[in-house]
């Protein structure tokens, strides 16, 4: 019996690819670029600093990516910063963080039918939870959460920066489904990435469910638990999976 349905956040229930990827960072670079030179900082020019970040993220990316260990913003802007000479506190970091996120968040949107589809959930006496990978600290998606209102529709949000691994790490599902109080075979995940959200969930035993995008890698061998195009298409399938358990 299905008890929870957990969601992937970007290209799931938010669209935060209304821009490529490589101009939001580098909007996000320029203005802590910005930030700081308004401060007086020592800096080096805009393009220097960018290629100094841009080789920071890149090779911490890909380590990221074959550890499960997520890489996350505020260490990579100190880390840059501590390469060319700059000392900055605690305080300049948070707020530079929020500094190169903000061309990200300006330019997300809602799903026409992420509110209506959450609601079905919850009035089926569904349990909801959110398991994003993100470079930025949860306290922001929280901020975009409530922005669309949406938030309190979640029982458990996860965050990959916070806890420090990544999907498809089985720890980051593992958590997510103690929170929630749910074992793995009662528990549904619902995601874009067939390797990050599909098969990790899979491979813990959840059902997983790909909200088909074309430009995402598929994963051979790999057969989702169902496939849908749209985020209110999943309602059928739980009522489906409902029915069928109670036959």
């Amino acid at each position: 019996m299905v008890k929870a349905v957990l969601f992937d956040l970007g290209s799931t229930l938010l669209e935060f690819e209304n821009q490529p990827w490589d101009d939001l960072l580098r909007q996000g670079i320029a203005a802590v670029y910005k930030a700081l030179s308004i401060h007086g900082a020592a800096l080096p020019s805009d393009e220097l600093f960018y290629r100094a970040f841009h080789d920071t993220y890149s090779n911490t990316w890909r380590e990221a990516e074959q550890s499960l260990i997520e890489l996350e913003i505020r260490m990579l802007l100190e880390h840059t910063a501590r390469g060319l000479g700059l000392a900055l506190s605690d305080a300049d970091l948070l707020s530079l963080v929020r500094i190169h996120y903000r061309p990200v968040s300006s330019q997300v949107t809602m799903y026409a039918d992420t509110i209506d589809t959450l609601v079905a959930v919850r009035s089926r006496g569904l349990k909801v939870g959110l398991v994003s990978n993100t470079i930025w600290p949860g306290l922001l998606h929280r901020e975009d959460l409530e922005r669309f209102g949406i938030l309190d529709f979640f029982d458990h949000l996860l965050f990959s920066a916070d806890v420090g691994i990544r999907k498809p790490h089985p720890q980051i599902f593992n958590t997510a489904l103690e929170a929630l109080q749910v074992t793995p075979h009662e528990a549904v995940f619902v995601g874009d990435r067939v390797p990050e959200d599909v098969a990790g969930a899979q491979r813990i035993g959840m059902r997983g469910v790909w909200k088909e995008r074309p430009d995402r890698d598929r994963l051979p061998g790999v057969i989702p638990d169902a496939q849908i195009v749209h985020l209110r298409e999943l309602l059928d399938i739980l009522d489906f999976w409902a029915e069928r358990n109670d036959a």
